[in-house]
């Protein structure tokens, strides 16, 4: 039984070792997802330190300016292609 689990769990860290591997090709190769993706964390970080525990029942929102907003939506197909590369289904 335990050789079993032994095994179990060298399969499992392989798949997740092969997954990471994967992922980490495919994220050095997305530079402007990337990016995008970083703007919109850093503009969610920003509201939800700035928001405080107040704003946990009425939920909070996040601004990006023309700039960003155009710089993201320009790259948005990429930013999916590399959620659905990663696994995540987004829309």
């Amino acid at each position: 039984m335990a050789n079993v689990i032994i095994q179990d769990i060298e399969v499992a860290g392989e798949k997740v070792l092969s997954w990471i591997t994967k992922a980490e090709v495919k994220v050095s190769n997305s530079g402007p997802a990337v990016a995008a993706l970083a703007t919109l964390l850093g503009a969610v970080a920003s509201s939800i330190e700035s928001a405080g525990e107040a704003a946990a029942a009425d939920g909070i929102n996040f601004a990006l300016d023309a700039t960003a907003w155009s710089n993201i939506k320009a790259v948005w197909p990429d930013v999916k292609a590399l959620a659905a590369d990663l696994g995540i289904k987004i829309g």
